[in-house]
C-alpha cells in the first residue's frame, strides 16, 4: 500500500513542471540534466557537454586558487596589526613578530598536506602555480615578520654588531631611574 503510494508520488516528480505549469524553465536548466545523464552534463552553452570528471577538475583548481590566495588577505591585517603595535620591545610586540616567522615557516612545511586533497593525475600539472603563489605568499609573510624585527632592532644591522673592534653608535637619548 505505501510502496503504490511512493511509487506513483516519485513517478510524477520526474515529470516536467514546465508542461503542468505553463511557466519556461529558467535558462541553462536541461531535463536531460535532471532525469540524470551518467558522465556527461549540459552546459549553459548550446551544444556543449562537458564530462563531470572536467567540471570536477576545474573545480579542483578553482579551490587550490582560494587556499593559495589565502595568505595575501592576512597580509594587510598583519601589517597593521605590527605597525600599531609599535617599534619598542614589549611582550605583544615580541608575540607578533614571534607568530610573523612561525606561522609561515608551519604553513610552508604543509604545503602538500594543504592540496594533497585537491590533487590527482589530471590535476597534478595544474595545481603548480597555485602551490608556487602560497609559497610565496608564505615568503612575504616571513618578509614582513624580517621587517618588523628589524624595526624593533632585533637584527643585527650596523657594523659594530659583527665585528669586535668597531665602536657602537652612541645612542640618541638615555633613561635613568633615580630613586
Amino acid at each position: 500500500m505505501n510502496h503504490q503510494y511512493w511509487e506513483i508520488y516519485d513517478k510524477q516528480q520526474k515529470i516536467n513542471n514546465e508542461s503542468k505549469t505553463g511557466i519556461p524553465n529558467p535558462p541553462g536548466f536541461s531535463v536531460q540534466s535532471k532525469k540524470g545523464m551518467p558522465g556527461k552534463v549540459k552546459s549553459s552553452i548550446v551544444g556543449e557537454q562537458r564530462d563531470v570528471s572536467e567540471i570536477r577538475d576545474e573545480l579542483k583548481v578553482k579551490k587550490a586558487w582560494e587556499i593559495a590566495i589565502a595568505p595575501a588577505k592576512q597580509l594587510p591585517m598583519t601589517a597593521f596589526m605590527m605597525y600599531m603595535s609599535g617599534n619598542t620591545v614589549q611582550i605583544f610586540s615580541m608575540m607578533m613578530t614571534f607568530m610573523m616567522f612561525f606561522n609561515p615557516v608551519q604553513a610552508l612545511t604543509t604545503v602538500s598536506a594543504h592540496f594533497s586533497p585537491l590533487q590527482d593525475k589530471n590535476t597534478r600539472t595544474r595545481l603548480i602555480l597555485p602551490r608556487l603563489v602560497f609559497i610565496l605568499l608564505q615568503v612575504a609573510g616571513i618578509g614582513l615578520g624580517v621587517w618588523k624585527a628589524a624595526s624593533m632592532g632585533l637584527l643585527p644591522t650596523s657594523s659594530s654588531d659583527w665585528l669586535a673592534w668597531e665602536q657602537v653608535p652612541e645612542p640618541l637619548e638615555q633613561s635613568i631611574l633615580l630613586n
